[in-house]
C-alpha cells in the first residue's frame, strides 16, 4: 500500500534550530513511507541529512495553505502600484505576539548543543510598553495584538503590565484577539510588528511596512543568536530603540507603502522559507500523488 507524509511547516533559519531539528528527525530512526512531502528545501536537508529519508523520498513542493495568500497579496501589491494605496486599508496596527523566553540565559542542552536564550524580557517590556502607548495617544488608531490560540504566553503581558485589563476597558481600541483571519488582517494594515516568524515573512508579501523591533542594545546579547533574520534586515523597518520604534509606528499611519527595494527582498525571503511564489503548492502536491499512485499501480500489474 502506498504511504506519504506531508511535513509540517517549519522556519529553521538560524543555526540552533537547524541543528536541534535535524538531531530530533535522526532520532526518529528511518521515514516508514514511500514519500515525503515538504515545504522547502532547507527541511529537505534536515530530512536527508538527519538520515531519516532518502533524496529519493523527498518532494519539495511548497506550502498548500500559503497558495490563497500568495495570490491575494499578489493582487494587494499591484494595486498599490498603481495607487499607492490599498482597497481596505485601515488605520490599524497589527502586533504579532511574541513573549520573553522561559530561559532568559543560554545553557547546552542534552544533546550538547548551545541553546541561545529567548527574547530579553527588557525587550519585551520595551516593545509592548510602546504599543499600549500609542494606543493610549491615539484613539483613532486599532491596535490589534494578536496572539495563537491557547497561548499560554500570554499571561507575561499581564505579568508585566498589571493594569492591562483596565487599559483595554478604557481604550476600546486596542484589542488581544486569538480568534481573527490573521492573513485577512495583515492585507488591511497600515503596519505590521512581529519578530523571528513565518508571520512575519506572510505580511511582508502585502507591500506594507513590516517594523523588526530588534533594537541595538540586544543586537549582541545571546538572544541574538536566535534572530533568523539578521542577515536581511534590509527588507524591513528595523527600529534601533523604543523611541525609533514610535518613530516607525506613526510613520505606518501617514506613509504605509514599503519600498520597492524592500518588497522584493521579501519575495525571495517568502519564497526560501516559507512557500513558493506561483501558488501551485496544491497543484504539486495532487499532480505528485498522482504520479506515485500512477507508478504504484503499475508495479502492481506487472
Amino acid at each position: 500500500m502506498l504511504s506519504v507524509v506531508l511535513f509540517r511547516e517549519g522556519l529553521v533559519n538560524f543555526p540552533r534550530v537547524f541543528e536541534g531539528t535535524l538531531r530530533r528527525q535522526n532520532r526518529f530512526g528511518r521515514l516508514r513511507a514511500d514519500s515525503i512531502f515538504l515545504v522547502n528545501h532547507h527541511i529537505e536537508r534536515v530530512m536527508v541529512e538527519s538520515g531519516f529519508a532518502d533524496k529519493n523520498q523527498t518532494k519539495v513542493v511548497g506550502t498548500p495553505r500559503m497558495d490563497y495568500l500568495v495570490r491575494r497579496a499578489y493582487k494587494v501589491r499591484k494595486q498599490l502600484k498603481e495607487t499607492g494605496t490599498g482597497e481596505k486599508e485601515k488605520r490599524k496596527i497589527l502586533f504579532l505576539y511574541f513573549s520573553p523566553g522561559k530561559f532568559q540565559k543560554g545553557f547546552s542542552d542534552d544533546d550538547g548543543l548551545w541553546r541561545p536564550p529567548g527574547v530579553p524580557h527588557a525587550l519585551f517590556l520595551q516593545v509592548f510598553g510602546t504599543i499600549l502607548e500609542l494606543g493610549h495617544d491615539r484613539s483613532d488608531v486599532e491596535i490589534l495584538i494578536k496572539v495563537k490560540k491557547d497561548q499560554p504566553s500570554i499571561h507575561y503581558l499581564t505579568e508585566t503590565f498589571p493594569d492591562i485589563g483596565q487599559t483595554l476597558k478604557k481604550q476600546k481600541n486596542i484589542k488581544i484577539k486569538d480568534d481573527v483571519d490573521l492573513h485577512k488582517e495583515m492585507e488591511t494594515a497600515c503596519g505590521v510588528v512581529g519578530l523571528n516568524s513565518t508571520a512575519v515573512l506572510e505580511s511582508g508579501l502585502f507591500g506594507r511596512r513590516v517594523i523588526l523591533p530588534y533594537f541595538c542594545e540586544f543586537r549582541d546579547s545571546e538572544w541574538s543568536e536566535r534572530f533568523g533574520l539578521k542577515e536581511d534586515l534590509s527588507a524591513f523597518d528595523v527600529a534601533e530603540d523604543q523611541s525609533d520604534s514610535r518613530k516607525m509606528l506613526e510613520r505606518c499611519l501617514v506613509d504605509p507603502v514599503a519600498p520597492a527595494r524592500q518588497i522584493t527582498k521579501r519575495l525571495d525571503l517568502f519564497n526560501e522559507w516559507v512557500s513558493n511564489l506561483d501558488g501551485l503548492a496544491t497543484e504539486r502536491c495532487i499532480a505528485e500523488l498522482n504520479r506515485l499512485i500512477n507508478r504504484q499501480t503499475e508495479k502492481q500489474s506487472n
